[in-house]
Order: C-alpha cells, then structure tokens, then sequence
C-alpha cells in the first residue's frame, strides 16, 4: 500500500514538471517569436527585396502611380480654363483634343455670347434656366466625333443631369435685338411690378405651354440673367394680349424690354405669383378694346 502511495506521489511531481515545462516552453517560444519580428521589421529596408509577392506589389505600385499621372495628366488637358467667343471655336478645339471640360461659369459665358438660335439648339433655354438654379450642376463635357457634338451637364460627382447631342451643321444663326425705356413712367404698370426672384419662382411653377406664352423666345432670360431687377404685368387685355415689361439692369442704368403674352397664360403667371403669399396680390387684366390710329 505504501509502494503505490509513493508511485502515485512520483507520477503527480512527472505530470506536474511536464505541464510547467510546456507553459514555460510557450512563453519562450512567444518571446522569441515577438524578438524575431523586431529583427525582420528593422532590417526590412536593407534587406534585398526579391520573390513573387515583391515583384507582384510593385507592379501594382507603378501601375498605380501610372493611373493616377494619366488621369492628373487627362484633367488637366480636358479642363479648358479659356474663354469661347463662338461655336466656330468650340469646334476648333474639339478638332484638336476631340473631348473638353468647362465650368459651370465658362460654359454660361459662352452660352450668353452666340447667337440666340445657336444657343436653342445647344440646349433648350427653358432647360439651361432649370440647369441654372441647380446648384448640383457644375461642369459641362463636350465630346466630338464624325460631326456630332454631345453635350453632358454633370453635377460635383460626375454624374449627368442632363444629355443631348447634335450636329455642329446645325448650330448656323445670328440674333436679334430689342429696346424699350423706362418702366416707371407707364401707368399701366403702376402697383403691378414684381421683383424678378419671385417672377422667376411664379414662372417655374407654369407649364413649358405657358412658359412660351409669356415669352416666346426664352433666350432672354438666360441673357438677361441676374441682370433682370423687375417684371411688370400690365392692368389691360388688349386683343386677347398683355403687355409684360423686364426691367435689366444695363451698366448704369436700367433698360426696359416690352413683349406681349396671352392673356391665359398671364393669368396662370398672376395666379401663381399671388399664390407664393409674398406680400403681393396682382388684380387679373381687365379687357380693353384696341384703339385706332
């Protein structure tokens, strides 16, 4: 009884020296493990950089370096920081690079100074005035191929908010000229003039119909642009007719153009301008029979 007692006590010390053998054999080997990578990270720069995964990662550092010069290098050459004074130059550089960027602002620049009915065909002027009031859009993208010229309004993400493409054969027009004078001084005018902000909010909200109504060549606004100070709707109907007045500021004073809208869609226009509850509510026109001589 005592041998198996003191067989048991031997194999308990055995089973116990292994166990703290093998824990302590653990720390070492971490220990060791933890000093091997110090070793190899600061030897890492003198060491020859040589075997697959190596030559793999800087393949894809250079291609990588390649990519990014190439699109710095497309940028930049697309970007056109200059001034366009007609679609005979638009074209030219077309010619040359075959795609081109503007800004927001060159893009308008140009827009304002072709003629009226090359710039419809470049896009609609009731479209370009939607354009306009989006803050998301920012550049312009031309591209130029066999003739054709598309056009893409995108917003700061590159994404367009709007397309279209046409013929540079098409785009063959000279513009047209109006005067006017000065608004104040007609009484039909008086108490029925609006500040273009909220003529332009009113005249969202009318159908494209309508819109042409009240002005059928939109050009203008987008000439006229933030230059436009007031819009005056006269108190007659005179032949189903309503004379409306734009006031555009013009260097140090202001010059007044008159153009005639329906009497239906001025009243849409009235409509809507009463209906923004901006402290104005415009009477309808009263019809008037047309004076003689």
């Amino acid at each position: 009884m005592q041998i198996l007692k003191t067989q048991l006590k031997n194999k308990q010390k055995w089973i116990l020296f292994i166990i703290a053998a093998l824990i302590a054999g653990e720390l070492i080997f971490d220990y060791l493990e933890i000093a091997v990578g110090k070793v190899l990270l600061a030897t890492n720069p003198i060491r020859s950089k040589t075997g697959r995964l190596w030559v793999e990662e800087n393949k894809d550092i250079a291609a990588t370096r390649v990519i990014d010069s190439l699109t710095v290098a497309i940028k930049q050459d697309s970007l056109f920081g200059g001034t366009l004074y007609s679609v005979e130059d638009l074209q030219a550089n077309l010619a040359a690079r075959q795609f081109m960027q503007l800004t927001k602002a060159n893009f308008k620049s140009f827009y304002n100074q072709i003629p009226n009915r090359q710039a419809q065909k470049l896009i609609d002027p009731l479209k370009f005035l939607e354009l306009d009031r989006n803050r998301d859009w920012q550049t312009v993208n031309f591209s130029y191929e066999g003739n054709v010229l598309g056009i893409s309004f995108l917003d700061g993400f590159g994404q367009p908010l709007y397309e279209k493409s046409l013929s540079f054969s098409d785009l063959t027009e000279r513009p047209g000229t109006v005067t006017g004078s000065e608004l104040d001084r007609e009484t039909m005018f008086a108490g029925r003039i609006v500040p273009a902000d909220i003529f332009y909010e009113a005249f969202q909200k009318l159908s494209q119909t309508y819109k042409l109504q009240i002005i059928n060549n939109p050009h203008r606004l987008v000439q006229w642009g933030d230059n436009l100070q007031r819009v005056a709707i006269s108190s007659q109907v005179v032949d189903g007719e309503v004379k409306i007045a734009f006031e555009v500021a013009q260097g140090a004073r202001n010059q007044v153009y008159y153009l005639n809208g329906s009497e239906i869609a001025t009243g849409y226009l009235i409509d809507a301008i009463n209906s923004l509850n901006k402290g104005l509510k415009l009477k309808f026109p009263v019809r008037q029979e047309k004076q003689n001589g």
